[in-house]
C-alpha cells in the first residue's frame, strides 16, 4: 500500500526567503519514505499506522506561490555603533578635516590638559573642527553598520579558520569607497541527506576598510 499524505501546509519563512511545508504521511506497513533534505521529522505507531510528519524547503502544496526548492539565501541588517570621533572618515587621510600626525600628537596633549582645545578650536584646519567637536561634547558618533547573512546546503563542513578575516563576498551590496568585508560569524547544522545547512555572517566596514594588519585577508566567499 503507497504512503498515504494525510496533511501538507506550507508557510513563508522571512529568513530562509522560501516557503517551508510540513507535510503529514501513514501507511499502514511501515514508516513512510523521508525525503533527502527533510528536517524536524517525527514518528508514530498507534493503532497499527504508522505515522510521519517532517518539513523541508519549498512549497510542496502545489498550490502555487513558487519558491522552489532553493538552499541559497541573502539576508541583510543595517543598524549604527557607536564609534570613536576620531575614527570619522573626514579625519582620516584624504578626508576634509585630516588630521595628521602633528594634529594627532595635540590631541593627546588636550587629552591631558582640557584647557587647550580651546586654543586648538581657534584655528581652521581638521585640528580646530575636532576641537569644536569635543568642547560641544561629541566624543563619539554614529556609524552605519551592515551585516550580511548567507545561507546554503554545502556538501563539507565549512572552513573556519578565515573566520574574523577580510573576505571578498559575491554579489554584496555597494560599500562606501574603500569598504569591504569581514567574515564575522558562521552557524551550520546537519541536513538529513549528509549535507550541512551553512550560514556565513560578514560585517561590512567603514570608509577605508578593514585594518589588513588586524585582520589579514580571508578570500573570497
Amino acid at each position: 500500500m503507497p504512503d498515504t499524505i494525510v496533511s501538507q501546509s506550507a508557510t513563508w519563512d522571512p529568513k530562509l526567503g522560501n516557503f517551508i511545508t510540513t507535510t503529514t504521511l501513514e501507511s499502514l506497513t511501515a514508516f513512510p519514505t523521508i525525503p533527502a533534505g527533510a528536517v524536524d521529522v517525527t514518528k508514530s505507531k498507534q493503532d497499527g499506522v504508522y505515522r510521519v510528519s517532517y518539513k523541508d524547503l519549498g512549497d510542496s502544496t502545489g498550490s502555487g506561490g513558487g519558491g522552489g526548492a532553493s538552499s541559497y539565501n541573502y539576508e541583510a541588517h543595517t543598524s549604527v555603533s557607536t564609534e570613536p570621533l576620531i575614527t570619522f572618515g573626514n579625519f582620516a587621510s584624504g578626508g576634509s578635516w585630516h588630521l595628521d600626525s602633528t594634529a594627532r600628537d595635540n590631541i593627546k596633549k588636550a587629552e591631558a590638559d582640557p584647557k587647550l582645545w580651546k586654543q586648538y578650536a581657534a584655528g581652521t584646519d581638521g585640528l580646530a573642527k575636532y576641537a569644536e567637536f569635543i568642547l560641544k561634547g561629541l566624543e563619539t558618533y554614529f556609524a552605519p553598520t551592515i551585516t550580511l547573512t548567507i545561507t546554503a546546503d554545502e556538501n563539507n563542513l565549512p572552513d573556519l579558520t578565515y573566520l574574523g578575516k577580510i573576505a571578498t563576498v559575491s554579489n554584496a551590496p555597494t560599500l562606501p569607497s574603500g569598504g569591504n568585508w569581514l567574515f564575522s560569524g558562521c552557524n551550520f547544522s546537519a541536513l538529513q541527506n549528509s549535507k550541512w545547512r551553512v550560514s556565513r555572517e560578514y560585517r561590512a566596514s567603514g570608509k577605508g576598510g578593514w585594518n589588513e594588519d588586524l585582520y589579514g585577508n580571508g578570500g573570497g566567499a
